[in-house]
């Protein structure tokens, strides 16, 4: 596996490190580095083929094994050297492996299971505590109702206490989660994820616009549109990558992402974000192929450094804040107790307004984590209704 940094720069707390005026920033208005399909360091060259796979993959088979895995890996640095990188966004793909009974991580070929994963990811929160990341589930293969449930709940049994409730993202900023002591934003894309106030929905909360070209020219135009157009209420993920099509692979049979792809994307996307600021119209999260050259990291977090905004410095906590209090609190009460009394079983009525904006919430009926459940049901905090 590659050395990801050369000990020039340190971006272990890049986070934590940012100006004062940006801890109170929302989050999606800071320039955070992030990696496409950031597991895909860890596939099994020796691996079946994976339900996500196209037909044409699937005809090349066994014999094809040496092409299929180079034009599947798109990183050569583990979650852990990418968090040291400064990598804080995560593109994930799942599905449940038959040879293993483990859910793990997949592109065409299956990688590091997602318990492995997620916990690898989770030790370099405990030991830098000011860091945030965003977990984007937002391709599932092979799964029901049921291996949802079960996947959630791992999720959960993992990140537990670190993993911040959705209650929307305007008012979303590192101070708010450095407060609540929250580290981990989990991004899930399926509809089990409106019944889990732990998951964020992705339709609800994220964009991620695709190129989809092997064009380095069509790459950065289709940047500069989507970037023009994006929401502001939402997180917004800028792909500086460059896709393959079948055709494209069959013509570069003896090459792969690296060589044909990203070492032309990542300098050409490079170029393209020093006429960019974060924030509205400008960039929010960027992820890229090999993250490790070029700087690209480094020169993702730097775009926080261009200008810093004098509003954002003293903002009164967000009643998103005071919410997140609220139920941290009670949260806490709870495993003083060492269990779930009566009067904590329900919050019955809780409105949130935040000032400057027409965004109002109730969260009703609110059942907090019950030791004694029936199998299969998720041991969590049930989302309440929106108004």
């Amino acid at each position: 596996m590659a050395e990801c940094g050369d000990g020039r720069f340190d971006f272990r707390n890049w986070m934590g490190n940012l100006p004062v005026a940006l801890h109170d920033t929302p989050i999606s208005e800071l320039a955070i580095p992030g990696s496409h399909n950031s597991f895909s360091y860890s596939l099994d060259p020796k691996s079946e083929i994976g339900p996500d796979a196209d037909s044409a993959v699937r005809l090349l088979g066994g014999i094809g094994a040496a092409i299929i895995y180079k034009w599947s890996v798109t990183q050569d640095c583990s979650f852990r050297d990418q968090l040291v990188a400064g990598v804080r966004y995560f593109d994930l793909r799942v599905a449940p492996r038959r040879t293993t009974g483990k859910f793990h991580f997949l592109h065409t070929l299956f990688g590091i299971s997602v318990e492995d994963g997620v916990r690898e990811i989770f030790e370099f929160l405990r030991e830098h505590d000011k860091e945030v990341v965003i977990l984007d589930f937002n391709h599932f293969y092979d799964m029901s109702d049921e291996k949802h449930t079960e996947l959630i709940q791992k999720l959960i049994d993992i990140c537990g206490e670190k993993i911040c409730l959705f209650v929307g993202i305007e008012n979303l900023t590192l101070s708010t989660m450095w407060e609540n002591g929250l580290q981990v934003i989990v991004v899930y894309h399926n509809k089990m994820a409106g019944d889990c106030c732990q998951l964020w929905p992705g339709h609800d909360c994220i964009r991620a616009p695709w190129p989809n070209t092997p064009s380095v020219t069509k790459m950065v135009a289709y940047l500069e549109q989507t970037t023009c157009t994006c929401r502001p209420v939402m997180f917004h993920v800028t792909q500086c990558i460059l896709t393959a099509d079948t055709g494209f692979i069959m013509s570069h049979l003896t090459g792969g992402v690296k060589g044909d792809l990203a070492k032309k994307a990542n300098p050409a996307a490079l170029a393209w974000l020093k006429t960019k600021k974060r924030g509205p119209q400008g960039v929010n999260i960027v992820i890229a192929d090999y993250v490790q050259m070029d700087d690209f990291t480094r020169k993702v977090i730097e775009i926080n450094y261009l200008d810093e905004c004098p509003k954002c410095a003293g903002l009164r906590p967000s009643s998103t804040a005071l919410l997140l209090k609220l139920v941290s609190s009670l949260l806490q009460n709870v495993k003083q107790d060492g269990g779930i009394s009566e009067k904590h079983s329900n919050i019955t009525s809780v409105k949130t307004v935040d000032s400057g904006s027409n965004y109002s919430r109730n969260v009703s009926a609110v059942d907090l984590d019950v030791p004694s459940l029936s199998k299969g049901e998720i041991r969590t905090v049930k989302k309440g209704t929106f108004q």
